[in-house]
């Protein structure tokens, strides 16, 4: 969720609530249950125990004085840590395209354990384990030197131009029990015949290890999806016509016991 400026924050079982075909609420918190400011999305695991997701900002109000990227609070009763995961932050070049190539994304595994933060134009990701807080960074064996690729884009007199030189990677992520999908892309802008094009069809899978199983490539163009960890179901909604796709991917999968 989005959180900003919150006052009062309810917590709904969406479950429950279908079934029983009204509003289930769980949990209510108010401001002084817990430390949030601007924040592009929270994970509330307990009363105690909050992980706030704050993506990259550089915007003349930086959250310190180095223009730091986006970053993960873990906060348990009083204590709050703040988790810096980007391994390939890029400072040296003016705030309006840093802001662009430092832009991450954010999903947490469903049993609260672990998250995943994927670079959307460095082809990497990151997964840390809330308990350890240690984070293990995932690059592809083709992961080019975008510090370099950035730098001359840089000195290009036309910014708005010159971007369109940059490749989006990955566009979206979805987080099971078991796998990590990345929804990659590898385009740039000047390759797309229209916008449809931007939305992928490559996912690749990884387990929570940052170990590789596999890719496969849709026909249609995506960009939101599901997995269903117990029939290896895939669900994707096609973008030209909202059309929801159903794939049995067991045969890309390592199944675990």
């Amino acid at each position: 969720m989005d959180v900003q400026d919150i006052a009062l924050l309810r917590v709904v079982n969406l479950t429950s609530s279908m079934e029983q075909k009204r509003v289930i609420v769980t949990d209510v918190y108010r401001p002084k249950d817990f430390q949030i400011t601007d924040c592009n999305e929270s994970f509330f695991i307990d009363k105690d125990h909050v992980v706030h997701y704050y993506r990259s900002r550089f915007d003349g109000t930086p959250r310190d004085a180095n223009k730091l990227p986006s970053c993960v609070t873990l906060q348990s009763g009083k204590t709050t840590d703040t988790l810096y995961t980007n391994p390939f932050l890029i400072t040296d070049c003016n705030e309006q395209f840093t802001g662009i190539v430092n832009i991450t994304m954010f999903q947490m595994k469903p049993d609260h354990s672990k998250f995943v933060e994927f670079g959307c134009l460095q082809d990497y990701f990151t997964i840390t384990d809330i308990a350890t807080k240690k984070t293990i960074i995932v690059a592809n064996d083709n992961h080019r030197d975008f510090h370099e690729e950035v730098k001359k884009i840089v000195n290009n007199s036309s910014f708005n131009y010159a971007a369109r030189d940059l490749k989006i990677e990955n566009l979206s992520c979805y987080a099971s029990d078991n796998y990590i999908f990345l929804l990659h892309d590898g385009m740039t802008t000047w390759e797309r015949d229209d916008y449809e094009t931007i939305l992928g069809r490559e996912i690749r899978i990884y387990d929570w290890e940052g170990n590789f199983i596999s890719s496969f490539f849709l026909k249609e163009n995506i960009s939101i999806f599901a997995y269903n960890d117990v029939t290896n179901k895939f669900y994707a909604i096609e973008s030209k016509t909202d059309n929801i796709l159903q794939y049995d991917i067991s045969k890309y999968l390592k199944t675990k016991k």
